[in-house]
């Protein structure tokens, strides 16, 4: 069967994925770096409280792949709230500011399927 007539040749075979510092960097080579760091509060949340979950996890998506963070740590403290966000996909960390009825949404009703966890300042 000659390409391109629907047999089995016809697939393409997968491109390789390409993230990283440099473009020519084929994404399975980064899995011994450190995380790349983004500076603080890099994007803000945009949600209502109320809003559907897929919301949720679209507010916190990794700006470079945009999948699910692997892991959501919320640092809840006197000055405000911000999510800190990692993807081991692409190796980099990333900040969401929140304002205070957006991380009580994420702690009394978080989205089923992300990995979140919360840490509270001292008090004066």
């Amino acid at each position: 069967m000659r390409a391109g007539a629907g047999g089995p040749s016809s697939q393409p075979s997968p491109a390789p994925r390409y993230a990283g510092p440099r473009a020519h960097e084929p994404a399975d080579r980064l899995s011994d770096r450190p995380f790349l760091v983004m500076t603080r509060q890099d994007d803000v949340a945009r949600f209502f409280p109320e809003d559907p979950d897929a919301l949720l996890v679209a507010s916190v998506m990794c700006p470079y792949c945009l999948r699910r963070p692997d892991h959501v740590l919320i640092n809840e403290g006197d000055e405000g709230a911000d999510a800190m966000c990692a993807c081991a996909t692409c190796q980099l960390q990333w900040s969401v500011a929140l304002r205070p009825d957006q991380a009580m949404r994420f702690f009394l009703a978080p989205p089923p399927n992300l990995w979140i966890q919360h840490r509270f300042s001292d008090r004066k």
